[in-house]
């Protein structure tokens, strides 16, 4: 969290400098082997799937971040399926 503008430009910096991306270019880019590729990278701890609602979740906590009764993560669903 910055307080001033300067502090906000160097936290941004800060990013940056520990931040790669990089691009493979040859890569099908499409929400299929995105979602392939993420349930590769996430094993066990996420299915990546198609609709992510935490009715699938192997842990029983919906989503990556829901925790507790998972109520705030099906209320920033609802609101997110809302505002589309």
């Amino acid at each position: 969290m910055a307080n001033t503008l300067e502090e906000a430009e160097q936290a941004v910096a800060k990013c940056k400098e520990i931040l790669k991306i990089s691009i493979v270019q040859d890569m099908e880019i499409s929400m299929e082997s995105i979602r392939l590729s993420a349930r590769d990278k996430f094993k066990k701890v996420c299915y990546a799937c198609k609709t992510c609602d935490g009715a699938n979740c192997p842990s029983g906590v919906p989503g990556m971040g829901g925790i507790g009764t998972g109520a705030s993560f099906r209320e920033n669903i609802e609101s997110l399926n809302r505002y589309k």
